[in-house]
């Protein structure tokens, strides 16, 4: 959980927040991520992201509570591997989706897509160095 915390704390300062933005984390399995898909979103099934904002805005938040963001790790383990790099990218970008979303991104047309697709992969190429994983002995 260290880890989750400082990759937000890495994106929060690229976006230049201050440093008492108050951000939920919560890691679900698909079950649970399911149920609040279905509850909050309308949508059969499992998706790998959720975010839950405490403020309707479309600029940079000013006060001290940015929201919720649910993440599933079940989804998290499949698209990262084994391979515990790649787990903690796939870990990273949805965090990202999900601070993206908080503070009023959107990917609901091509060009909402594009713009967000953009800007995650900027945050990803600061907030995170990725490395390839260790090598195996013969």
């Amino acid at each position: 959980m260290e880890q989750i915390r400082r990759t937000a704390k890495r994106i929060l300062g690229v976006l230049e927040f201050r440093e008492n933005v108050e951000l939920s984390i919560v890691l679900v399995v698909d079950q649970e991520m399911a149920r609040l898909n279905r509850r909050f979103m309308k949508r059969r099934g499992p998706t790998d992201v959720l975010s839950f904002p405490l403020n309707d805005f479309r600029e940079k938040q000013e006060g001290p509570e940015l929201g919720d963001v649910v993440i599933n790790i079940d989804e998290v383990g499949r698209r990262g591997g084994a391979n515990v790099v790649e787990v903690r990218h796939e870990l990273s970008r949805l965090l990202i989706h999900g601070i993206l979303h908080l503070i009023g991104y959107d990917h609901g047309t091509a060009g909402e897509r594009r713009v967000m697709r953009v800007k995650e992969e900027r945050l990803m190429a600061r907030v995170t160095t990725r490395q390839p994983g260790p090598r195996r002995r013969r």
